[in-house]
Parts: C-alpha cells; structure tokens; sequence
C-alpha cells in the first residue's frame, strides 16, 4: 500500500504533458436565442478525420490530426441556478445547404427533459448549463454539404413551474482553423473526479447500450414536422 501511495506521489511530482496540433473542419453556431430567460443554442463535435505523427516521452507527448465529419450534436441552453428546471426538443429537422438535404429527427427520442445543472468553477456561480445530446452521428460534411440548418421546437421550463415553448432556426456554418492546446495530464485526471461538468460530451456510441448507436439520416418515415 505505501509504494503504491508513493508511485501516485511520484506521478504528481512529474506531471506529464500533452501538446495536441488540429486542423479543425467544423460548423459554428451564430449567437443563441432567449427561452424563457435561457441563452438556446446548437453544437457539434467532430468524429472523424485522420491522425497524425505522434511522438510520446517520460513528460511529454505530442500529436497532430485532423478533424471532420460526422459529428455529435446537440442543443443546449444556459440558465440560473433556481430558476431553470429542463430543457425538452420536441422536434427537429436537419437541412443541408449545398446538398439540398432535409431530414426529420426521429420523434421516440425526443420530448426528454434535460435537467438544468451547476457549471463548475468560480467564474459560473450561480449559472447552470442543460443540454440535449442527439443520439447517433449527424452524417454531414463541411466541405461537401455547406451551410446546415437545424430547426427546431423546444421548450424551456422554469422551477416556478412557468414553460415557454418556441419554435428556433439555428444557423451553423463551416469553419476551417487549426487549434493548439497543451494538456496537463495529471489536472486532468484529478478534475475527471467529483461532480461531473454538465458541458462535457457524451462519446459511448456502442449500438445496444444505450440509444447513441442509432442513426437516423434518410429515415424519413418518423418523428416529422
């Protein structure tokens, strides 16, 4: 028990690094708009792409990639501590601007309620972060489809029971940039325990264990407008 006590002691002493190089091929989202007091908005995150060279020492480790399409997506919305309650999508559809796409989301994996929760650290007291993570990949590609339009009817309800439901088109456009960011591996273990950030990305996809292997692009017999 004491050596493994003293290796964990080691490890901290001799904090490893990692430095990652990405070309980012995304979408971003313009602005947000107001739910019943809550700032609503759209977000993706890449799946795919490719890697680059990697090179990894006693202290540090280094790699470069790329990333694209398909992507996680979501709505999210941010809020107060004690007076947002959920966030529900009751529909959604997905429109593509150069390929001309338009694709309902299915209906039987919406009208959940997504609890508002606590933002960590000091600068979020106070504030609170809900967010409705789509199941399966959003099959679009910067470069190929464009311009995407998710539209949207939502509804954002506070603790004093009052729900405002509206109808929202969120406007994401491609983006082409490169992002440098430097890890510290141990903080990031250590912050990986306790309350877990209410912003953080769901990323089990596994068909069978939960509904996030499921895809619905070209299945337009469900969840319609």
């Amino acid at each position: 028990m004491k050596k493994l006590i003293l290796a964990g002691a080691v490890a901290l002493l001799f904090p490893s690094c990692a430095h990652f190089f990405v070309k980012e091929k995304t979408y971003e989202a313009a602005g947000g708009s107001d739910v019943n007091g809550a700032l609503v908005s759209s977000a993706v995150k890449g799946m795919g792409g490719k890697a680059g060279i990697s090179v990894s020492a006693l202290v540090y480790s280094g790699a470069t990639g790329e990333t694209d399409g398909p992507f996680l997506w979501r709505i999210e919305a941010r809020g107060e501590e004690g007076v947002h309650e959920s966030l529900t999508v009751h529909r959604l559809r997905v429109k593509t601007e150069k390929t001309n796409r338009s694709e309902p989301f299915p209906g039987e994996w919406l009208n959940k309620a997504a609890p508002f929760e606590l933002l960590k650290g000091k600068k979020n007291r106070g504030k609170t972060f809900a967010k409705v993570q789509l199941p399966g990949r959003l099959e679009v590609f910067p470069e190929v489809d464009g311009e995407i339009t998710m539209e949207a009817e939502l509804s954002v309800k506070k603790a004093n029971g009052r729900s405002e439901r509206k109808k929202l088109t969120f406007q994401m456009a491609p983006k082409v940039g490169r992002k440098n960011e430097v890890v510290f591996l141990p903080a990031e273990i250590a912050g990986s325990f306790g309350r877990k950030d209410p912003t953080e990305w769901k990323w089990n996809s596994s068909p069978g264990s939960d509904p996030y292997g499921n895809e619905f692009w070209g299945d337009t017999g469900r969840g319609t407008f």
